[in-house]
């Protein structure tokens, strides 16, 4: 059975519905794939890497900037991105329009977005993967991608008074970091 992105999307919704709190939505995520196909799990996977990639977007990374200045990595800004895929559809299709959009989502307001839940949401597929198979070869079912590319590139020039311009909700919210 193949996963489309409809159902990729009702898996999330269905994952935050039973999730307490946040910290224990990639259980929830884990014990959902876990009653599914081989091949549905590679699927999610693979939406699921694909929505993040689709979220490269340095108007989104400077959101990121100006709630926490720890979003300055790659691997960081990834993580980010996997939290944002995980907040279900309906969020994640109005922050990457309106990446300042943020700014009204209670998990920015209570840190949890910043809490480092997003790699291991983002492993669920792998660890169910690796649980139902043994294996350890989830990268090479999803196939190999170069880097993402980052949308919007420049856009902001690396000091924080310009996140005023591209995210002036966040920035009057959280200030100017040093």
């Amino acid at each position: 059975m193949n996963m489309n992105e409809s159902e990729f999307w009702s898996l999330i919704e269905r994952a935050r519905d039973l999730a307490v709190t946040p910290d224990k939505l990639a259980t929830c995520f884990v014990n959902q794939l876990n009653e599914m196909s081989v091949s549905a799990i590679v699927d999610f996977g693979r939406h699921f890497r694909n929505a993040n990639r689709a979220a490269y977007d340095e108007r989104l990374w400077a959101a990121a900037i100006a709630i926490s200045e720890h979003y300055t990595s790659d691997d960081t800004f990834s993580d980010f991105c996997d939290w944002l895929v995980a907040q279900g559809r309906l969020v994640y299709d109005k922050v990457l329009t309106d990446p300042d959009s943020l700014v009204e989502l209670e998990e920015i307001e209570s840190g949890s977005a910043l809490g480092g839940e997003g790699f291991a949401i983002a492993s669920a597929a792998y660890e169910t993967y690796k649980m139902k198979t043994g294996r350890d070869n989830f990268s090479e079912m999803l196939g190999l991608l170069p880097p993402p590319e980052l949308r919007n590139a420049g856009i902001w020039d690396g000091r924080f008074e310009t996140l005023k311009q591209i995210v002036p909700r966040l920035y009057a919210k959280f200030g100017a970091r040093p």
